[in-house]
């Protein structure tokens, strides 16, 4: 007998270190990127239907605090870029435009998530339903929905696809009450997650940019010995970086970097990728990730001017019930 508060001291703390492994687990993982297909209206809404039927949902509600914890990351991350984009703007370095769009809007960014961390302490959003299984197990349902929303619409949200998406998905399982009420949170977190998305890509662009800019300065031998040594090493750098020290190259247009130049393009030539390719692709990355970076900033800006109301009455299944009593006894 003498040795039972042991045994449950013993007991106690293996229960313990089982729940924490489990929260850690949870909260390190990281979500799937936030870039998907682009679906067409019709697509989408089927997808809505396929991802309501898939949903597993444990049956319990509970704080969501680990989104609120994963919102606080992903502005971390965001800010992180914006400081040293605002560092390489002072030193007037070559900004992407959508570099340039996160520096103009950042202002934007920082208002949503102090309005979204204030939100989220109201008990109408303290309790949600959660998922069971999938890459979102432990998130709320209703964010997954939101994710799924911002994925596939490359960042651009508005009332008409919002209401289309979440009755598709009510046609197969209905929301709770809590979990609509909710869609304005979930919709601007999720395109916070969008936005980090687009700023990890910012910043590897970048980084790439500052390694031709540091590589440009060196003597011409110096920079084909580099381009020589990548190439053996099959780490000619990605697109961002051969494409820019592709245009530096041309622009120093004289016999010494000559060499360089027509080593880039036998090299991408032998791994069977025109060099002319490599400028296109990442031209129309650029042009792509400035449309989802526009898209994103504008959604969170038309997210705040929508008539929620409108949209809770047009999503809620109880509301429509209501709405439609024959003996008048609901105003």
């Amino acid at each position: 007998m003498t040795n039972w508060p042991i045994f449950a001291l013993i007991l106690l703390i293996v229960i313990l270190l089982f729940r924490l492994r489990s929260y850690w687990a949870r909260e390190s993982r990281e979500i799937h990127s936030v870039h998907d297909v682009l679906l067409d209206p019709e697509k989408l809404i089927i997808h809505a239907k396929e991802i309501a039927i898939n949903h597993a949902i444990n049956g319990r509600t509970k704080r969501a605090r680990c989104l609120l914890r994963r919102l606080e990351k992903n502005f971390r991350r965001i800010t992180f870029v914006y400081k040293n984009l605002s560092e390489q703007s002072r030193e007037n370095r070559d900004l992407s435009p959508s570099a340039e769009w996160l520096l103009d809007n950042f202002y934007l960014i920082e208002e949503q998530v102090q309005e979204v961390k204030g939100t989220f302490s109201q008990e109408k959003y303290s309790q949600l339903k959660i998922l069971s299984g999938g890459y979102l197990q432990g998130y709320p349902r209703v964010y997954a929905i939101a994710l799924e929303l911002v994925s596939h619409t490359n960042g651009r949200l508005d009332g008409d696809t919002l209401i289309s998406f979440v009755n598709a998905y009510q046609s197969r399982r209905f929301l709770s009450t809590a979990e609509i009420w909710s869609l304005s949170l979930m919709a601007r977190i999720a395109l916070i997650e969008y936005l980090r998305n687009l700023s990890d890509r910012i910043y590897q662009t970048q980084t790439q940019w500052e390694k031709v800019k540091i590589l440009k300065n060196r003597k011409p031998e110096e920079i084909l010995a580099y381009v020589k040594r990548s190439f053996a090493e099959a780490s000619a750098g990605g697109a961002s970086f051969l494409e820019h020290l592709l245009g530096e190259l041309r622009k120093l247009n004289d016999d010494a970097t000559a060499e360089t130049l027509s080593y880039l393009k036998e090299g991408l030539s032998e791994w069977g990728i025109p060099i002319d390719r490599v400028i296109e692709q990442e031209h129309q990355e650029q042009a792509s990730r400035k449309i989802s970076m526009g898209n994103a900033i504008t959604s969170l800006k038309t997210l705040s001017t929508m008539d929620w109301t409108e949209i809770f009455e047009s999503l809620s299944m109880v509301d429509a019930i209501l709405r439609q009593d024959p003996s008048e006894v609901y105003p």
